[in-house]
């Protein structure tokens, strides 16, 4: 393959490869369909997947299995895809994720990297970082949560419904209800919030977007049927301007202003809580910080995180709130102690 050749067509080309090693034999035409399914920018005639099979059959293992006249295509026995050996920084990078994966993803997901952090184990050996996995840990802040356990055949389903942009029939128990129902969800994205897995999809004919945590699904099943794209959805836009995954508690944004006691304002000099955040010294010794966020529960969590740490001054309906919740925390510790 020459330097001309574009990122679609090697975008194309890394898919058609991944979807033989996972669904071998497979025809053409089942490949067009499948690189039409995943995006309008891969699609292309069974005839150019024709061609691109024959150009990739001369650097990978791919053979041709003729049935009368319809050619299936698959791995040769004993092969599988592989990807080169990664270079020192890759392969450290690599082990990173893999430490992340095991803290805060269930373990199905450290299946499925284990061969790529066996490789990256296997470029250290011989170096100085061959003992990184016993010099480097990756930690968060606080009591880490066991992620919820989740079952894998619901987690490929909604996986290869999500990839193949196809309808997903699934039967989910609410939060707060006893009894399952029986969903028909259109996906549009996976999101991991602190280990918990969410489909972001549409439900039956409707237009709303709704979170479905994987945890609470059971009998997930793919169905033929073409997935239903919700018009204009951008999922960082939806993450980040609709504050979609924070519990918003209004559509606007505050000026939030709030006096912090040095020590808790100090890693905000170095991680800006928003683009126009400012920090200034207050009279009494006290950081005063001011910045428009978005109004949502997990900011009302972050405050009551630092305790007696932080007053908020405005928005005053927010100030009256937080010291209802603190007058209420603080009649708890004013009775005798109860025992359970």
């Amino acid at each position: 393959m020459g330097s001309g050749v574009g990122r679609e067509t090697l975008l194309r080309l890394f898919e058609e490869l991944n979807y033989i090693s996972k669904r071998q034999p497979v025809t053409s035409r089942e490949i067009a369909e499948h690189l039409r399914s995943v995006s309008e920018e891969l699609a292309v005639s069974h005839r150019t997947v024709q061609r691109d099979l024959q150009l990739l059959s001369l650097a990978f293992p791919l053979d041709c299995e003729l049935r009368g006249k319809t050619c299936y295509w698959h791995f040769m026995p004993g092969s599988k895809l592989e990807l080169p050996a990664p270079r020192q920084d890759e392969a450290a990078a690599r082990l990173m994720t893999g430490d992340l994966a095991a803290g805060w993803f269930p373990p199905w997901v450290g299946e499925m990297l284990a061969p790529m952090l066996g490789g990256a184990h296997e470029a250290l050996r011989e170096t100085g970082l061959g003992e990184w996995a016993r010099r480097v840990r990756v930690l968060s802040r606080g009591p880490i949560l066991k992620p919820p356990d989740l079952d894998p055949e619901v987690c490929r389903a909604v996986l290869r419904a999500l990839a193949e942009r196809r309808v997903l029939e699934l039967n989910y128990q609410s939060r707060d209800a006893e009894d399952w129902q029986a969903y028909e969800a259109h996906p549009q994205a996976l999101v991991v919030v602190d280990g918990v897995f969410y489909l972001v999809a549409t439900l039956w004919s409707y237009t709303d977007l709704r979170h479905l945590a994987l945890h609470r699904m059971d009998n997930a099943r793919v169905t033929d049927r073409p997935g239903r794209r919700a018009e204009g959805f951008d999922l960082d836009r939806y993450i980040s301007s609709e504050a979609a995954f924070s519990y918003p508690r209004a559509d606007a944004p505050i000026r939030l202003v709030a006096l912090f006691d040095p020590g808790a304002a100090f890693h905000l000099r170095e991680r800006r809580l928003a683009e126009d955040q400012r920090l200034t010294a207050a009279k009494d010794g006290r950081i005063r910080l001011e910045a428009t966020v978005a109004d949502t529960e997990a900011l009302r969590w972050w405050l009551l995180g630092f305790g007696d740490g932080v007053e908020v001054l405005a928005p005053e309906a927010l100030r009256k709130e937080l010291r209802a919740t603190l007058e209420r925390a603080l009649r708890h510790y004013r009775r005798p102690r109860a025992f359970a």
